[in-house]
């Protein structure tokens, strides 16, 4: 997973980074949940994430709690 890809030393040493590895390699990856073996990932440069990485961050993180509001049971 990208998480696990960006927290390796060698990489960013970082698994919050891992939004980076999505953004500069949007061509190959639609979601970010889904990575297959043998993909060829670009690892973008820099230990910081840019301004449109962390809004395309943010909106991940806001869909992914919509959707969980949703599965969640009524009580």
């Amino acid at each position: 997973c990208l998480w696990n890809i960006s927290k390796k030393p060698d990489i960013y040493d970082n698994a919050w980074l891992w939004p980076r590895i999505w953004q500069g390699n949007r061509d190959q990856i639609k979601d970010p949940d889904v990575i297959h073996p043998g993909q060829k990932l670009t690892i973008p440069q820099g230990k910081e994430m840019t301004s449109e990485e962390k809004t395309a961050a943010k909106r991940y993180y806001s869909r992914k709690a919509a959707a969980a509001a949703e599965a969640a049971p009524v009580q």
